[in-house]
């Protein structure tokens, strides 16, 4: 069996159908084939992206103490992205030491945790000079660069007038150097020798091979003129790419910059953007140790797009190969990342320009074209018998003239789906829906990255928020998550970690997620759907042993995400032939189950210590009155747009040795009512209390999960929020107040 056999591969086989119902329809695909194959290990990603952050990386992979704390949830967390730009952001002789680091890592780690290992990206391979997406013009002046404005290159003069750097989406081009405000003035703009040589700014800008911009001319008289420093220890060399202008129009440009060893000559179009890929390596014959310590842009009447820096695409090809080979015995590795949000920062900005020459893409281009490099990259990886994970973001418009043809990276999303979005509006579940169809029409599996992170500008998540973001991408399709990143901020010890909203949200939700066997349900079977009627999207699951689960949520009215709850509750109204009752009944068949809501609650950040939900073993149900049943309270109530309800149905004849409910893990009643018929109204109010909070569950019996008849009411309810007793208090059709108070019963 070949090694393509054993790692990992994702089979997704989805078939798209129209149901006869013209506003509901399904996401449906075989659940058996729909995993994660690795050594014949099934399993359902969750997990985080690593920073790099030594004594973390080694924490979570060892699982072991960091300052004398261990993460309680990490046994819940299987797939971790290694993730750093900084791992490779180096001269290329420190390699070695970055690869032995990692083999560290993976050698070190425990048996349970696979790994998605970064490759060198834009910090090492290409990068873009100031980057901005701000749509305001803003002056660019940083510690790096400055310039001034000058009369025939030489004499500076007094200018109010600008040099701004924004983003034009009426333009092909990600954003703009301005160079047209100053008249029949030259504007030169310098950046400084530091940002070259500062070790902690990419490498790449210091080493690069090739620069690529991309320039429109505005008039007869534009003139631009770009110079390039290099040196060593013992000599220097200056390229300039320029204009035929420059030499014909300005004598004094030699006065001012000296005489060049090489000099390029460019012809441009005017009022049309031109492409321009420059071999600053093979041109000025660059010795192997010389680096550049110098860029001088000095223009007239022209736009600049984006200025790239690239290392030889042979030379990045050699390295992704070496490090992939170096790697290719380590049974731990899912894949490798190959790009950091595929269409919106490094493609677009460094590449947009270079496909969109004349409505085209420019086939004229021998270095540089980072897309073909990136496709090239994923074919080593997959000869090596691993998965290439592109990351592709939702942040962009498909809509937009001058964005690529989203089919241009469609073979860089096979096999795997690997996207990222963070909002929380609607165009959140839009994204999640439009990116699963992507996914299916590709044959791909869909992995997706939600935010967890916060810092001094950035609060972290509330449990709804995060717990909506959790489930709310398993209804939607995602065959994995990982989360945002470990690291932000870091946490050492146990009042950090406690005190951190993120990291106690996604460790309690992946519990519940394994607690619950709703990993074992989504690898055995689930179907999702969409139901334009009553607005929700749903996911239903089952298992070997008869367990069915049905999630659900709404697919609109996502817009105050910071009060959710000032939003009316949702109460859905089921019918017998909406899609996703026919497929519960036909899961259901001629049996008979209990139904239990296990949606995870919580007031408060560290759910379920202080949070709360219950259900009881006496809600009855079959095929014949499912509908009846879901459209009764709590099943048939979303509290807010963001909620999410989670519905477990157990075969009634279940053996309880398969049971994965502890109900030592729950605060345990028996509740015995008699004669509920005698009470006033119907009204019952179930109180708890416990050393914090009290609080009123329920006030209607028919709101109480429980087997009932006119003689007594019966429940056994399982609770979560330490609660001490519960209270009941009731009137009499005689108008007596009654109370009655239960405590705690031990299973």
């Amino acid at each position: 069996m070949n090694r393509n056999t054993l790692n990992i591969i994702l089979l997704f086989l989805i078939v798209l159908f129209n149901s006869c119902f013209s506003n509901s329809y399904s996401l449906s695909f075989d659940g058996k084939k729909d995993i994660f194959i690795n050594d014949n290990k099934h399993f359902f990603p969750i997990g985080w992206y690593l920073t790099n952050k030594k004594n973390i990386i080694n924490t979570i992979i060892e699982n072991k103490s960091y300052s004398g704390f261990t993460d309680p949830f990490l046994d819940y967390y299987n797939t971790f992205l290694i993730y750093s730009g900084n791992h490779y952001n180096k001269e290329n002789s420190h390699l070695d030491l970055d690869i032995k680091k990692i083999h560290s890592y993976l050698n070190n780690a425990v048996g349970n945790k696979f790994f998605i290992v970064s490759l060198p990206r834009y910090s090492t391979l290409y990068r873009t000079l100031f980057l901005t997406t701000s749509k305001e013009k803003k002056e660019l002046v940083n510690e790096y660069a400055n310039y001034y404005i000058a009369d025939n290159f030489l004499n500076k003069i007094n200018s109010t007038e600008k040099l701004y750097l924004y983003k034009n989406e009426k333009e092909p081009v990600s954003y703009i150097y301005d160079f047209s405000e100053f008249d029949d003035y030259f504007c030169i703009l310098n950046v400084e020798k530091y940002f070259f040589t500062y070790k902690y700014n990419a490498s790449i800008y210091r080493n690069a091979d090739i620069l690529n911009f991309s320039l429109k001319t505005l008039s007869y008289s534009s003139d631009v003129l770009i110079k390039i420093l290099l040196e060593n220890d013992h000599s220097k060399k200056a390229l300039w790419i320029c204009s035929s202008n420059t030499f014909s129009v300005n004598s004094n440009v030699n006065n001012v910059l000296g005489n060049p060893d090489s000099v390029i000559i460019i012809e441009a179009d005017i009022n049309k953007w031109n492409a321009f890929s420059i071999d600053i390596s093979k041109i000025i014959n660059k010795e192997p140790d010389m680096i550049i310590t110098g860029l001088t842009i000095i223009g007239k009447n022209i736009l600049l797009g984006p200025i790239s820096f690239l290392m030889d695409s042979e030379k990045s090809i050699k390295i992704i190969d070496y490090i992939v080979s170096e790697l290719k015995d380590y049974n731990n590795i899912l894949g490798f990342y190959t790009v950091d949000e595929l269409e919106y920062k490094e493609i677009l900005n460094s590449e947009k320009w270079a496909y969109f020459i004349n409505g085209k893409r420019d086939s004229g281009l021998k270095n540089g074209k980072i897309l073909d490099l990136i496709i090239k990259e994923n074919e080593i990886i997959k000869q090596y018998g691993f998965t290439p994970f592109n990351l592709s973001t939702a942040g962009y418009s498909q809509n937009d003239k001058f964005f690529m043809n989203e089919n241009d990276y469609d073979e860089l999303r096979k096999p795997i789906y690997f996207f990222d979005t963070y909002s929380y509006k609607d165009d959140y579940i839009n994204a999640l829906i439009e990116s699963k169809k992507r996914a299916v029409n590709l044959g791909s599996g869909l992995i997706i990255v939600n935010d967890a992170y916060s810092n001094k500008n950035r609060k972290a998540l509330s449990f709804y928020l995060t717990k909506f973001k959790f489930f709310s991408s398993l209804i939607f399709g995602a065959n994995g998550m990982l989360f945002y990143s470990y690291s932000s901020p870091v946490t050492g010890n146990h009042e950090e970690f406690e005190s951190d909203a993120n990291k106690q949200n996604v460790g309690q939700l992946s519990e519940f997620f394994y607690k619950y066997g709703l990993n074992d349900m989504y690898l055995h079977y689930h179907r999702s759907f969409i139901n334009n009627e009553l607005n929700i999207g749903s996911l239903i699951m089952n298992d070997s042993l008869g367990r069915v689960c049905f999630l659900y949520t709404n697919i609109r009215g996502h817009e105050n995400y910071y009060n959710p709850c000032s939003t009316k509750e949702m109460i859905l109204a089921f019918e017998n032939d909406n899609i996703e009752i026919s497929e519960i009944k036909r899961i259901l068949g001629d049996k008979e189950y209990f139904i239990i809501d296990i949606s995870p609650y919580s007031e408060n950040k560290s759910f379920p210590k202080n949070g709360f939900s219950f259900f009881s073993e006496y809600n009855y149900v079959s095929k014949e009155n499912v509908t009846e049943v879901l459209n009764s309270s709590p099943f048939n109530i979303l509290f807010h747009p963001y909620d999410i309800r989670i519905i477990m149905f157990i075969p009634a004849d279940f053996n309880d040795n398969y049971s994965y409910f502890d109900y030592s893990y729950y605060d345990n009643f028996q509740i015995n009512i008699l004669y509920p018929q005698l009470i006033k109204n119907n009204h019952l109010d179930i109180n708890y209390n416990n050393q914090k909070t009290s609080k009123t569950l329920i006030t209607s019996i028919s709101h109480l999960p429980c087997f009932k008849n006119n003689h007594f009411v019966k429940a056994k309810l399982h609770l979560q929020g330490n609660i001490n007793n519960l209270i009941i208090n009731y009137i009499t059709i005689e108008n007596i107040k009654k109370e009655e108070t239960y405590s705690k019963i031990q299973y």
